[in-house]
């Protein structure tokens, strides 16, 4: 059983921010707890409001969403035509592959280091090793 979403997550949530900005910044300006709430209230009011006339306006110039339902379902995507694989015969099955196994061996270039910059490491590897006590 599919149930339609409410769609109120924008206008609680900006509704819940202007309570607490407004609350916040009456109760900075050395208001009263209970005027604080009152503007918090009337805060969260006037936001809630602007959140739906905010989504009103969207869905008019931007239109409206498509529904849940139709999301993933559409690619416009074309894969290159890609000839058949032969399928191999039952003698080919039992066959031992031709190419042999040519293990990559790479060597990495050997770099001359000044005795300066043998100093240099040294001491850096000293001072990481001191902070890792």
């Amino acid at each position: 059983m599919k149930q339609k979403q409410s769609g109120l997550g924008l206008q609680v949530g900006l509704g819940v921010f202007g309570f607490f900005l407004a609350m916040g910044l009456s109760l900075a300006a050395g208001n009263t707890m209970l005027t604080s709430l009152i503007r918090g209230a009337i805060g969260l009011l006037g936001l809630f409001v602007l959140g739906y006339l905010l989504k009103f306006t969207t869905r008019i110039f931007v239109g409206e969403p498509e529904g849940v339902e139709a999301r993933g379902k559409h690619i416009d995507l074309l894969l290159p035509e890609q000839p058949p694989v032969p399928m191999p015969d039952d003698e080919q099955l039992h066959e031992e592959p031709v190419t042999d196994f040519v293990p990559l061996h790479q060597t990495l270039p050997q770099q001359t280091v000044s005795d300066e910059e043998a100093r240099k490491m040294a001491e850096a590897l000293r001072h990481l090793k001191e902070l890792d006590r």
